[in-house]
């Protein structure tokens, strides 16, 4: 985490508290799982860095804008 948030760009929580969601200037996502501080996910679609992260209301997928494009993807 200490090297990450150094180019760290984007964050977001989901709106349950249960889940938060880093992108950084690499184009690196992370996701972690706030009770327990334990990383979930990490992904790296190659679209550069991300500029903003965004969970569904429901917390099932999230969206990430970069300066590539945009992905969308499933958290289940």
């Amino acid at each position: 985490w200490p090297a990450f948030r150094k180019h760290l760009e984007a964050l977001a929580v989901s709106s349950d508290l249960r889940l938060l969601a880093a992108g950084c200037r690499a184009g690196v996502i992370r996701v972690w799982e706030t009770a327990s501080g334990g990383e979930i996910a990490r992904y790296d679609w190659g679209v550069g860095a991300i500029r903003q992260i965004a969970f569904s209301p429901d917390g099932t997928s999230a969206a990430a804008a970069a300066e590539k494009g945009l992905v969308v993807w499933d958290l289940e």
